[in-house]
């Protein structure tokens, strides 16, 4: 095997980095471009195998499988993730930069800007960094739906599939799947006329990476609902946009996690031109259809007031007077959510779930489209 190691190395290099301009010329995917690899590293390795050719053979397990191993090799960053510094006690998010370079070293955010009280408008000023280090304490790291989008619709067939639902056979009385629901029929002539908008489904979750070690990591997710009900939930479509840090989960809701999220779907809203299967691109939408997690994870994304509250604070600026004008536009199974509070808290402080919620960043997409759902599953840990 030494005797070709300096031969084998340049030949690995051109052959990638030639994979690499072919997929950037001919505006392949990254799972396209993985499965070319895939299968010319199946067909060395087989030919090496029949001829005895030891340096094809060689070659062949040389070749990196999957295109993360590709980019890796080559010494490329395909993660595309934005690194955000949080703040171990208010979770307010920093550039990752700003903090190892100096320029912000303690947080600034206010709790109660507003307040009368002098004490209560003091900054947080929690430390970002560890100890005397530049290393953030905890890292948030986002990739935005743009970057997902841009990859995914440079394949035809992708940009088709998720515009099969339009020849759909929907029967009277049978509801199949989403799309025969009226929620998407009402919107058929309005933002879906358009084969190039998209509707996205949320989802929150956290999970414990570690065994024997109470820490707790979450994931923000996201599917595409014009995809096939059997390809939208695939690995290859799902989204992952936030990584949470632990090692525990934000106690009243995730606003700050939520905001860049925020910030690009409501500059969705006015089209994003993306570099597609076409040679001059189209303009593309996208739009949060609805948010499915359990019940905690809803509350904490939708900001809502956990069963253990006694009562609400109406000065607080993460809470809301009024419910009413939420639920008008927000359409969320309020009676369903009302009755699984009944349940579990007495019917005396039953009023403090309709008359005080937490205002949860998410709400701000109400101003640019009203048909948001929030979908719980009580059953989740059953299921």
């Amino acid at each position: 095997g030494e005797r070709f190691a300096d031969i084998l190395k340049p030949l690995r290099l051109i052959f990638l980095t030639g994979m690499l301009l072919i997929q950037k010329i001919a505006g392949l995917s990254d799972r396209a471009t993985s499965l070319i690899i895939r299968f010319v590293s199946t067909f060395l390795l087989l030919l090496a195998l029949t001829l005895q050719i030891d340096i094809v053979h060689q070659f062949a397990q040389a070749i990196p499988t999957s295109y993360m191993a590709i980019r890796k090799s080559l010494g490329l960053d395909n993660t595309d993730f934005r690194q955000y510094a949080v703040c171990p006690k208010c979770h307010s998010l920093y550039p990752a930069d700003d903090v190892i370079t100096g320029k912000t070293t303690k947080c600034k955010y206010k709790k109660w800007p507003d307040h009368p009280q002098w004490r209560k408008r003091k900054p947080c000023n929690t430390q970002l960094h560890k100890g005397n280090t530049t290393t953030p304490k905890l890292i948030y790291s986002y990739k935005s739906i743009k970057s997902y989008l841009a990859n995914l619709v440079k394949d035809r067939t992708f940009v088709d599939k998720c515009n099969s639902w339009r020849d759909r056979e929907i029967r009277d009385g049978y509801l199949a799947d989403i799309y025969d629901g009226s929620m998407w029929q009402d919107q058929r002539s309005d933002y879906l006329s358009s084969p190039h908008n998209f509707y996205g489904l949320i989802n929150v979750d956290w999970f414990q990476p570690f065994k024997h070690t109470p820490h707790s990591v979450g994931a923000i997710y996201m599917t595409i609902l014009n995809l096939p009900r059997g390809e939208r939930f695939q690995e290859d479509n799902v989204m992952l946009l936030g990584i949470l840090p632990g090692p525990k989960e934000p106690e009243l809701n995730i606003n700050t996690y939520l905001q860049p999220m925020i910030d690009e779907l409501l500059e969705f809203e006015q089209g994003v031109m993306l570099q597609d299967y076409s040679l001059m691109g189209n303009n593309y939408r996208f739009r949060l259809f609805g948010c499915s997690s359990d019940l905690p994870a809803t509350r904490k994304l939708g900001g809502f007031l956990s069963f253990h509250a006694r009562q609400g604070r109406p000065h607080h600026p993460h809470y809301c007077d009024s419910t009413i004008y939420y639920l008008d536009f927000y359409q969320f199974t309020n009676y369903w959510i009302m009755a699984i509070i009944a349940k579990f808290a007495p019917l005396g402080r039953l009023h403090v779930y309709l008359n005080n919620m937490c205002k949860g960043t998410v709400y701000l997409l109400l101003f640019v489209n009203s048909s948001i759902y929030l979908v719980t599953r009580s059953l989740h840990k059953g299921l």
